[in-house]
């Protein structure tokens, strides 16, 4: 993805300064009354054209692609949740009738996180005669936290709570004042022990401390560790260390603090958060999906609990078209906010993070800067104006996607990777331009895969390995890549990601979203290899051209499927630019919806029995998936020496998350071996090497750990032709990229890489050792029909009996829109609802 930068760039796209020009003129506009937001969704819809010639046209003639969700690839074990900031109030009061219709539509996301912040103020009048504070927990802003904690409370949302900063008004004008750190200790007291308040997740010790407005001239960094440091030995001191975690750094786009409380306050951490605000260009090119995934991996490699900690985005928007004077965001008016925000969204999850708070509810929470506190100018941030007219009262368009986002990736999800793919088998572009193709190698036993351009060396027959020679194809890529291929599949202007939803009554459901900066109708084959039988699904569309919606205004589904068969793919339409959503969780029409089963189980056994919302319910249908999954997550795992610390261990290749990685910088030789659940049929493994790959290799297995037998080798011409690729990739996963090996079945209870030779000096980095039984569901991209240069593919036995070889050959565009996914009607009905 650097390499599609840099062509970008060169080609006059993406470039930072365009985008600072598009700001100041949208700045300069809107402080004169004229249309800033029109003219930034001007230059946002350019910004994507301008794409088009270097990574492929951005068009309804180009939208035909396939989305794979694999999942066997992990990116959060354990999410946390999309959500939003509600923060009390500066002055405004809601009427009962505005804080009902503000509850109804928080209910309906379902959200099981936000954000709120206070400061001390609110709750500290001052002084005593002998320098006591005098505290008082009834003032207007103190009972606007407790109406929002009591609604956290009684709907299991975890609620992340802290101050904004320090507060001169009562003295207090350092940050690492301990003084300060006393008022929180009491304040967390009246939190957990008096009010008995469990929906307190984790303190936020100053928002944004990076920033001027939060913290004193000097060395911010310092002034805030050493504020934590006195607010640990309260808690400590006060009984109250562990009962809520602490997180940060809370950042606002200076991502390298994340190392600086790494190393500085790690230990004091039960997770860390960012702040971002973003141009467009940042979200259209992938750029923040690398940043948030650099992040993720920092923290797994330098805090030795790195791995087992979350990280979060807790506050997210878009910064292109803000009027800076005023701090107010008129686009959230517009529906591309909503697309980019879900795009936002979607790269946080890819990248590994686990969470997402929203900047933010309703525009009355804050005053606008620059305005006298009476002039009731609000900062123009919200998904609703409370005190507005009926337009600004009214859900703006991006609610929609975010709220959807929120219902049906919730809390307890298993976030896993979805790959978009051109049907014409354009995964991407690759680096440079023109004559620089790209290379893809057939697995033994799999069949080859002709490159673009033209076939390599060798035809691609069985047991054959067909090289695409560089420089005789066009943008790498291009002509597709099956088994073997070497890269993420990454589409221009296309994004998507996918949750398995462990359910209370066993079994697991599943959704889907698939964000689309690209223009016009668009079809789309969305496919689940691992899925096994149907299930019914309802589909989402969020675009400009469609939103469907219920009698109350809120989304609703476009169409439902009955009995679709994932595992086959399921064809369906978007109208771009947009998003759509699929899930196997159906709105229920009564009261008292169920919520995701394992981590309501959690909160209960808490004592957290959260009393559901008397609407908007969902009942989650079951998913049947094929085979046993990866055999080898979560097994005994061993290898030769790897870096000194955990999170680099051998055991980190097969926990299922991808930015985890066993690592070794020593010279010569390794290996790494795996020990399944006894004797096994095996007949695949997956490998996802990292920033350090390999020259050479042997797979073996064995029945006994003792007694190997090689099943198939990796070295030579063809090891380094492949792998010489490998280390200038700079795909969307930020590595050398996954290779997938089949071979013929057989019995075994141990499998190893053995001989493994690093090819370079950086070492070497597995993310990820995954091994499948024979009947275990492919979850890579088929090869196309044929090469965008021209060049032939020869078919596999496994690509033979791709689901698109069996499906309704029509062209789904010229289906109408309530036939969406007509292949799939009339599979087998899925299991019950749950």
């Amino acid at each position: 993805m650097k390499a599609v930068e840099e062509r970008l760039d060169g080609a006059g796209g993406l470039d930072g300064e365009r985008m600072a020009a598009a700001l100041d003129r949208a700045a300069v506009e809107t402080a004169a009354g004229h249309e800033g937001p029109a003219a930034v969704g001007a230059e946002y819809s350019g910004l994507v054209a301008e794409a088009a010639p270097v990574v492929g046209r951005l068009d309804a003639a180009a939208a035909a692609w396939t989305v794979r969700i694999d999942a066997d690839d992990v990116l959060v074990g354990d999410f946390d949740g999309i959500g939003f900031e509600w923060d009390p109030c500066d002055t405004y009061e809601h009427t009962d009738e505005q804080w009902e219709t503000l509850l109804e539509r928080v209910d309906f996301t379902r959200t099981p996180l936000v954000r709120v912040m206070l400061r001390a103020n609110a709750y500290t009048a001052g002084w005593d005669g002998r320098g006591e504070p005098v505290y008082d927990w009834e003032t207007p802003m103190m009972r606007r936290l407790w109406r929002i904690l009591d609604h956290c409370e009684r709907r299991g949302i975890d609620a992340i709570v802290g101050e904004w900063s320090r507060s001169p008004e009562l003295g207090l004008t350092a940050s690492d004042d301990p003084a300060w750190a006393e008022l929180i200790g009491e304040f967390l007291h009246q939190l957990l022990d008096v009010r008995g308040y469990r929906c307190a997740r984790w303190y936020n010790f100053i928002n944004e401390p990076n920033g001027d407005w939060a913290t004193e001239d000097g060395d911010r960094f310092a002034l805030w560790r050493r504020g934590m440091l006195q607010l640990a030995q309260v808690l400590e001191r006060r009984g109250l260390a562990g009962r809520i975690g602490l997180i940060g750094p809370d950042s606002s786009n200076e991502d390298e603090w994340v190392e600086l409380a790494v190393y500085g306050v790690g230990g004091l951490l039960s997770a860390y958060d960012i702040h971002r605000y973003v141009q467009d260009a940042d979200l259209i090119s992938g750029r923040l999906e690398r940043q948030v995934r650099e992040k993720r991996r920092f923290i797994d490699r330098n805090d030795p609990d790195g791995a087992a900690k979350p990280y979060l985005m807790t506050e997210a928007g878009i910064v292109e078209g803000k009027n800076e004077a005023h701090d107010q965001q008129p686009r959230v008016r517009t529906f591309e906010y909503g697309v980019l925000m879900a795009d936002f969204a979607l790269q946080a999850m890819r990248g590994g993070q686990s969470g997402l708070i929203a900047w933010m509810l309703d525009d009355v929470m804050h005053h606008a800067k620059g305005y006298p506190w009476s002039s009731g100018e609000w900062k123009t941030w919200g998904f609703w104006n409370s005190s507005g007219d009926a337009q600004e009262r009214a859900l703006r368009p991006w609610y929609d996607p975010m709220a959807l986002l929120s219902r049906l990736f919730p809390r307890g999800s298993r976030i896993v990777a979805a790959s978009v793919w051109d049907d014409e088998g354009t995964g991407g572009a690759g680096p440079g331009t023109g004559g620089s193709g790209g290379v893809s190698v057939g697995e033994p036993g799999a069949g080859g895969v002709g490159g673009a351009g033209g076939a390599g060396p060798e035809t691609g027959g069985s047991g054959s390995v067909s090289v695409g020679e560089p420089g005789a194809g066009g943008v790498e890529g291009a002509g597709g890549a099956g088994p073997g291929s070497w890269r993420e599949p990454v589409l221009a202007g296309v994004r998507g990601v996918a949750a398995l939803v462990p359910l209370d009554g066993g079994g697991r459901g599943w959704s889907a979203a698939i964000v689309s900066h690209r223009q016009g109708r668009q079809s789309l084959r969305l496919v689940l290899p691992q899925a096994s039988g149907g299930a019914d699904l309802a589909v989402y569309r969020c675009s400009e051209r469609e939103r469907s919606a219920d009698a109350d205004g809120y989304p609703a589904p476009a169409l439902t499927l009955s009995g679709a068969d994932a595992a086959r793919g399921i064809e369906l339409e978007l109208y771009g630019p947009g998003v759509l959503f699929v899930t196997t969780a159906m709105p229920e029409d009564g009261p008292h919806g169920r919520q995701t089963a394992s981590r309501q189980t959690t909160l209960a056994a808490a004592g957290r029995e959260p009393q559901r919302p008397e609407a908007f319910g969902l009942s989650w249908g079951v998913q049947p998936f094929a085979g046993e999954g990866d055999l080898a997550r979560g097994r005994p795992a061993s290898g030769s020496i790897s870096l000194h610390h955990r999170g680099s261990g051998p055991e980190c290749a097969v926990d299922g998350l991808r930015h985890t990685a066993w690592r070794t910088r020593v010279r010569g030789e390794h290996e790494i071996a795996v020990r399944l659940d006894g004797l096994r049929r095996i007949g695949r493994v997956k490998l996802e090497w990292g920033e350090g790959c390999p020259s050479r290799y042997r797979l073996e297995a064995s029945a006994d750990g003792a007694n190997w037998t090689a099943v198939l080798e990796r070295n030579g011409e063809e090891a380094n032709m492949r792998l010489n690729h490998l280390a200038s990739d700079t795909s969307a996963s930020g590595g050398a990229g996954a290779e997938e090996l089949a071979f013929p079945t057989i019995e075994a209870a141990h499998v190893r890489l053995a001989a493994i030779r690093p090819a370079g000096t950086l070492g070497l980095e597995l993310r990820r050792l995954s091994v499948y039984g024979p009947d275990a569901a492919s979850a890579d991209v088929p090869a196309a029909e044929a090469g965008a240069g021209g060049g032939g593919v020869a078919a596999s036995p496994r690509e033979a009996s791709d689901p698109r070889d069996a499906s309704d050959s029509s062209d789904p565009a010229d289906a109408p829109d309530s036939t969406d996914a007509a292949s799939a009607a009339g599979a087998p009905k899925g299991g019950g609802r749950r």
